[in-house]
């Protein structure tokens, strides 16, 4: 009974860990668009939000054509293909989506320097993991 109540309090543990990890990451993104494009408390207070909505959507779309992917290289078929481009197509969908909704509150200058600073912060955030 103890084995099970201590490796229940571990994982918990590990979940919260993880979740803490994530705001952080989080947090630290939220702060380097908001100083990198250079947004306004207003354009902040709505283009976070929306922001997020759309994070969530690559990631969701990312996520199932990684799976694709892995299928794929079992099955190297056309149908399997056209999947993985048409999942491509979605991704890019998405984003064409939101920048017509960013443009309704947002600069274009700001919208165009959001790819770029979006890569630099990936960039940014894989060397602090390595040190």
């Amino acid at each position: 009974m103890r084995k099970i109540v201590l490796l229940i309090a571990i994982c918990v543990m590990f979940i919260n860990a993880n979740a803490q990890n994530d705001n952080k990451i989080e947090t630290l993104k939220k702060e380097y668009l908001t100083k990198n494009l250079e947004l306004t408390p207003q354009e902040s207070e709505k283009f976070f939000p929306l922001y997020r909505e759309y994070e969530m959507k690559k990631k969701n779309l990312r996520k199932s054509l990684r799976n694709d992917l892995k299928g794929a290289e079992h099955d190297a078929s056309q149908a399997s293909m056209d999947k993985i481009m048409s999942q491509e197509q979605e991704i890019l969908d998405v984003q064409k989506e939101y920048v017509q909704k960013f443009r309704q509150f947002l600069p274009e200058h700001k919208i165009v320097k959001l790819l770029s600073v979006e890569k630099e912060f990936k960039k940014m955030l894989l060397e602090k993991l390595k040190d």
